[in-house]
């Protein structure tokens, strides 16, 4: 249902199998790990003999209350992520009593299995946190960046503040990942008419935060390159360059003519670094970036930038310019 009065118009019967037969299991299955956990250590208890009536009961209910907890949603229109979480709790309650019988008493066969266990969940918990907490820390900065525009706009008493959206970057899974929602009630909480604009897909908080590498790149007559950011991202698993022009080169190129970029290392290798020329300002600044593997800034030695004919293929401005770090 694409609305809440679309949901209520719907029969009771067709609800009920649409909860039952689509939500609840997609719910249910969010957290299969917690499941995988409580096999090995419902195995484990089995092998210790160590099981425990009023232990497994208490695990029993919980689990039912998990289920429970999901199936109230029957009544609502929509199971948003956090919904989630009530039956989560209950899970890892369950899961609780389980372990409470695996960790009391062992033999070299249930020591195995709790300790593949809890290397499962150190495992997928680590890599977990670290994306979750760099996702965090840089729409943090972004806020800083977003706070700034808005508080300047005030004092100079601006009837709109425009702001770049938040970039997200990735998590292990949807779980954690933030609400996207751009609410209408942003401008009256902040004061101000809010406009905003799309933020590119890269970590613009880069660009405010670290010492970039100038280099003066020339695209053309009157646009250039002015410097250029390089991180990495996902835990080192991927490197982003960012790109900061003096002006959109978007209004200087008519639109048979594209520009293109690419570095040049110090063993000779040549790697692609083209952008669209239409450029994303965020706070008076023409930024442009993407994700390019395998770049180090420590080993290039220089970048080629130029303009090529879209209908010929071929290259009308080209512009060689050394990295000096």
């Amino acid at each position: 249902a694409s609305t809440i009065q679309d949901w209520y118009n719907q029969p009771l019967a067709w609800r009920v199998l649409e909860h039952f037969s689509e939500r609840l299991p997609s719910a249910m299955g969010a957290y299969w790990q917690v499941y995988i956990a409580f096999i090995i250590l419902l195995i484990s208890v089995v092998l210790s003999r160590n099981s425990s009536s009023k232990l497994m009961f208490g695990s029993f209910l919980f689990m039912l209350g998990a289920i429970a907890a999901n199936v109230a949603f029957l009544a609502s229109p929509a199971m948003p992520s956090r919904a989630l979480n009530g039956a989560l709790c209950f899970m890892i309650l369950s899961i609780s009593f389980v372990a409470h019988s695996a960790f009391t008493k062992f033999n070299k066969a249930s020591i195995y299995l709790s300790v593949t266990t809890y290397a499962m969940a150190f495992l997928y918990f680590i890599p977990s946190y670290i994306l979750y907490y760099s996702s965090i820390k840089s729409i943090s900065k972004q806020t800083e960046i977003r706070e700034e525009i808005i508080d300047r706009a005030k004092h100079n008493k601006q009837d709109q503040a425009i702001i770049p959206d938040y970039y997200f970057p990735p998590v292990l899974h949807a779980g954690p990942s933030l609400d996207t929602f751009n609410s209408e009630a942003m401008s009256r909480y902040y004061g101000i008419d809010l406009k905003i604009t799309a933020p590119g897909f890269f970590d613009y908080s880069r660009a405010f935060n670290f010492k970039p590498l100038n280099i003066n790149a020339k695209i053309c007559n009157n646009v250039y390159i002015k410097s250029l950011w390089i991180y990495k991202q996902q835990m080192g698993i991927k490197t982003f360059v960012i790109f900061e022009f003096n002006k959109n080169p978007a209004d200087s190129l008519d639109e048979n003519t594209a520009m293109f970029i690419s570095f040049k290392t110090k063993d000779g290798k040549i790697i692609n670094a083209d952008v669209d020329k239409k450029t994303f300002q965020i706070d008076g600044r023409w930024l442009s970036g993407r994700a390019i593997n395998g770049i180090d800034s420590n080993e290039l030695e220089s970048i080629t930038s130029g303009t090529w004919d879209v209908r010929t293929g071929a290259r009308t401005n080209e512009n060689i310019t050394e990295i000096i770090k």
